[in-house]
């Protein structure tokens, strides 16, 4: 179901069966935690290292999640392969994009490993903002669980990517790098 149906579904809804606040959203419960879990992870943002550590375990959080919930929505698309950074993509199949449709995969061990590819590829261009750009979430059969998660990460890795800037830009030898 398409997201646009799911949030439609919910301006339908009456206003009992609406969460009075912010903090009663599935969304908000679920994140608020992990994103403090992140927080923590990254040293608070007070050294570079610790910052690019807690990148990592986003990626390879991620991977595991996407591998066992949202891998067989998971689609390649036609676009040149060109390895780069991809800050402003988004991680669902957009408008115009060509879903390039893999062959039947006859092995249980075939399909979790390109699952895992999938997933791996996935997770660095959705949360570390670079590789090649050439896998999105299909959300026409994807679940809430697959698209709230393909979101999150990508969220998160702006927040990444921000707490990074901000590490880099307190060192005094880089500060003039970045003013």
């Amino acid at each position: 179901m398409p997201v646009s149906r799911y949030f439609q579904k919910w301006l339908e809804r009456d206003e009992r069966g609406r969460p009075d606040s912010y903090e009663h959203y599935l969304g908000y419960e679920a994140s608020a935690p992990l994103l403090g879990l992140f927080w923590h992870a990254s040293g608070y943002g007070t050294s570079v290292l610790y910052v690019l550590r807690a990148g990592l375990a986003l990626v390879l959080f991620f991977v595991v999640v996407f591998t066992i919930v949202g891998g067989k929505n998971l689609v390649r698309i036609e676009k040149e392969s060109s390895f780069k950074t991809r800050i402003s993509e988004t991680p669902s199949l957009s408008f115009g994009e060509k879903a390039i449709e893999s062959g039947n995969i006859s092995s249980a061990r075939g399909l979790w490993s390109n699952r895992f590819l999938l997933a791996v590829i996935f997770s660095l261009n959705t949360v570390a903002k670079f590789g090649f750009g050439n896998v999105r979430l299909r959300t026409e059969d994807a679940t809430r669980l697959e698209i709230y998660s393909a979101w999150t990460a990508w969220v998160l890795g702006y927040v990444w990517y921000t707490l990074l800037i901000y590490t880099i830009s307190a060192i005094p030898a880089l500060n003039g790098l970045l003013h």
